[in-house]
């Protein structure tokens, strides 16, 4: 499964009439994030959900946000994000990019 933290964009903005929304967004990490959809179906505010298991190489949204928008060239954090399996391949090239760099 893929997944990465949502950039929020300008609509935001254009919404909530809050010109600096976006950066107060990606400032607090709480952007939410997107993934894919393996098994197409009906969920409900009543359902629960519930974690099959855990990755060992898991990481945080929020960790994610760091490394994309504060800490970008720190080395440390960057190879801790990339060993996440489950990051989408347009995140993972963008972020190998930094890692590369500096």
């Amino acid at each position: 499964m893929q997944s990465q933290p949502r950039n929020p964009c300008y609509k935001l903005a254009a919404k909530y009439e809050v010109p600096d929304i976006v950066v107060k967004m990606r400032d607090t990490g709480y952007t939410g994030f997107l993934f894919r959809v393996l098994k197409e179906g009906i969920v409900s505010v009543q359902d629960d959900l519930i974690l099959l298991e855990k990755n060992p190489h898991e990481v945080s949204v929020s960790r994610v946000n760091d490394v994309k928008f504060k800490d970008r060239f720190n080395k440390e954090k960057l190879d801790r994000v990339l060993q996440a399996e489950g990051l989408s391949t347009s995140l993972r090239e963008v972020l190998l990019k930094q890692f590369r760099s500096e």
